[in-house]
């Protein structure tokens, strides 16, 4: 149960806060990516927690 509720969190933060945060906060502005990346980052990462909400159903 623990590893069902903390997976999609696990992947949001990894894929998802980065991209994010690359596009709304000034300091990561120098990590940022080509937008090609960033929406493969944003896409595995859905997959990631949409795999996880399957998987407990």
């Amino acid at each position: 149960m623990i590893e069902t509720m903390g997976a999609p969190m696990i992947a949001a933060i990894l894929f998802l806060m980065p991209v994010y945060a690359m596009k709304k906060v000034p300091a990561m502005a120098k990590y940022k990516t080509s937008t090609p990346v960033q929406i493969f980052t944003a896409i595995c990462g859905v997959a990631a927690i949409t795999s996880v909400i399957y998987g407990a159903f």
